[in-house]
């Protein structure tokens, strides 16, 4: 009987959780969200115990234009790996500009439908002033970084380890903060490119220098050495 008691109340508390794991999903998101290819699919299905990125944007504002391809990208090096799922909330006019920035940028990650209640409430209830932003939140719905953005231009993919991290999730953002103080950014492939470049530069510009130096003070032969002590050596005349 006490084993009967054991099991059910082990059951109970794996409920209660997965339950607690899914309310913050329904009481933050639309019951559907939509798909990359269009499909309609359940909310806490398709979030549930992953770290979600709420990411504020729209197809008529410069700096999100910008910032779009490098989450891509992001996304596709991290989002499995790190169990990452990231959610577009559109600040577009229309369902027509919404759909074709997604296509344009060929946006992996879910949206959420044009013109849903949810989206005004998310942008008010996390205080959004200014887009494009990127708010993360944890497993269990605390919010582990209101900078995504910023997280992703500085540290590239090592921000996706930072969120994640067990400190980050058990004390939704505290732990975070210091380790993105202490994660150093990541080297793009761009910034790589440029330093090499440079190194570069620096070394023709002292191989000039060294040409340069030679050219004004050529080195002597031997024989010419030998020349300038005769010359040297001889007797000038004295003046009366």
């Amino acid at each position: 009987m006490k084993k009967i008691t054991i099991v059910f109340s082990l059951v109970c508390t794996m409920f209660l959780l997965g339950a607690n794991d899914t309310a913050w999903i329904s009481k933050t998101f639309p019951p559907q969200l939509t798909t990359a290819s269009g499909k309609q699919v359940n909310s806490a299905d398709v979030l549930k115990g992953k770290t979600v990125a709420v990411y504020f944007s729209a197809s008529w504002c410069p700096p999100c234009r910008q910032f779009t391809p490098q989450l891509v990208k992001f996304y596709k090096r991290t989002a499995k790996k790190e169990n990452i799922e990231i959610v577009l909330v559109s600040s577009d006019k229309t369902e027509k500009a919404m759909t074709g920035y997604v296509k344009k940028y060929k946006m992996p990650w879910l949206t959420v439908p044009f013109g849903h209640p949810k989206a005004a409430a998310l942008k008010k209830s996390l205080k959004v002033s200014g887009i494009p932003a990127l708010i993360v939140f944890s497993p269990a719905g605390k919010i582990v970084s209101q900078n995504g953005r910023g997280d992703v231009a500085r540290l590239g993919n090592k921000a996706a380890a930072a969120w994640t991290s067990s400190a980050a999730v058990e004390k939704g953002g505290q732990a975070n903060d210091a380790e993105m103080k202490d994660a150093k950014p990541e080297k793009t492939k761009e910034k790589k490119t440029k330093e090499k470049k440079k190194k570069k530069q620096k070394n023709r510009k002292s191989k000039a220098r060294k040409a340069t130096v030679q050219k004004s003070n050529p080195p002597v032969s031997e024989s010419g050495v030998n020349e300038i002590l005769v010359e040297a050596s001889r007797p000038r005349p004295q003046r009366l």
